[in-house]
């Protein structure tokens, strides 16, 4: 009897060396499996790379989110500080006015109590005192005036905002020298006159807009440029 090789006694034949080294063959299904599995490896490390990125930038909105309230503070701080010297520059604008229109109405040759300039720069108690005021001198024939190279000046040197029964007022710390003279119109007379430097206190109040001197308070009068005029 011949010698009966392996693959006789198995029904199989055996693989030969070329078999061996031949192309494998993958199972479709099984190829499929794998493509789907290094897309998904794929995508989890895009997924991973975006999520880097969104935090970087969750980093500098953070950042910015951070320091939005201190640009935001120095915005108000600015803006307060420009309406605050707007309104500071309003009130030495109207108080200088008023002056100018005390001077024109209490001028020679007629006084005048009735200029409507006084209303539109006085209000309260300080309207009814120069009204007043004007009256007894055009009854007396008396009027103001002033020497050439008047010395006469406003010097406001503090302003104070509050509100009295939500009307804004602004209080005014103020050194005015003063060198007008109350003459007689018909003599030519002077009945008072000289340089003097008084404190004063004074109150305006905003009416309609338009900042109006309503008090005026003498802290003291002395006789010629002294005191506070001299910066002292």
């Amino acid at each position: 009897m011949g010698r009966v090789s392996l693959g006789e006694r198995t029904g199989r034949c055996e693989a030969t060396d070329a078999d061996r080294k031949g192309p494998r063959h993958v199972h479709p299904a099984r190829r499929q499996r794998a493509v789907i599995a290094k897309l998904l490896i794929v995508a989890v490390a895009v997924a991973l790379g975006l999520v880097t990125v969104t935090s970087c930038s969750s980093d500098d909105d953070d950042s910015a989110a951070k320091d939005e309230p201190s640009r935001t503070t120095e915005r108000q701080t600015t803006t307060t500080i420009d309406a605050r010297a707007a309104e500071e520059a309003a009130v030495k604008e109207a108080r200088q006015k008023a002056e100018e229109v005390w001077k024109d109405s209490a001028a020679a040759p007629d006084p005048d109590s009735g200029d409507p300039a006084l209303a539109e720069s006085y209000v309260g108690p300080m309207l009814d005192r120069l009204t007043t005021t004007l009256q007894a001198w055009k009854a007396n024939g008396w009027a103001s005036r002033y020497p050439e190279n008047s010395q006469s000046r406003l010097d406001i040197q503090s302003i104070r905002f509050d509100e009295d029964k939500g009307q804004p007022v602004a209080f005014l710390e103020m050194c005015a020298v003063d060198d007008s003279e109350l003459f007689d119109l018909a003599s030519g007379d002077v009945i008072e006159g000289g340089v003097h430097t008084a404190q004063l206190t004074e109150a305006m109040r905003k009416v309609d807009g338009k900042w109006k001197l309503a008090e005026s308070r003498r802290d003291s009068y002395q006789e010629g440029v002294v005191g506070c005029a001299t910066g002292q």
